[in-house]
């Protein structure tokens, strides 16, 4: 189970994360989480998700609809394909992008993530990158 905590050297949350270890067994060593900010299915989905997937065990996870593989995770809505097509198509609208603004754009990432006057800590979605080339 990943377990998050802040970071002080990073200014963030920190995910620890240790194998093999009965989630159960974890709360009991650790007790719950007590920002229910953290409660989602995230860690739920990371667990089944960081094991390899064996080529003939493919069907369990994704489905194919109007000609193209999308996942098969009930948390994750229908919207996007997840093949090779899709990952092409990202990866062709990242460098145009790229281009357009002349580098990555940073935006205002410092002043977005601060935290708020009440002490919480703004989160971020990660919205499926895919290889992650930004």
């Amino acid at each position: 189970m990943a377990r998050p905590y802040y970071d002080e050297e990073t200014d963030g949350m920190v995910y620890l994360v240790t194998p093999g270890v009965d989630d159960d067994e974890e709360m009991d060593q650790y007790g719950p989480y007590e920002d229910s900010d953290m409660d989602t299915i995230s860690s739920a989905s990371t667990r089944r998700t960081s094991s390899t997937i064996a080529s003939d065990e493919i069907g369990e996870y994704f489905r194919q609809a109007y000609g193209r593989i999308y996942p098969m995770d009930e948390n994750l809505p229908f919207t996007y394909p997840a093949d090779e097509i899709e990952t092409r198509r990202q990866q062709m609208q990242h460098v145009a992008l790229k281009a357009l603004l002349h580098g990555n754009y940073i935006g205002p990432v410092p002043h977005v993530l601060r935290p708020r006057p009440d002490g919480r800590r703004p989160r971020i979605l990660d919205i499926r990158t895919c290889d992650g080339a930004w």
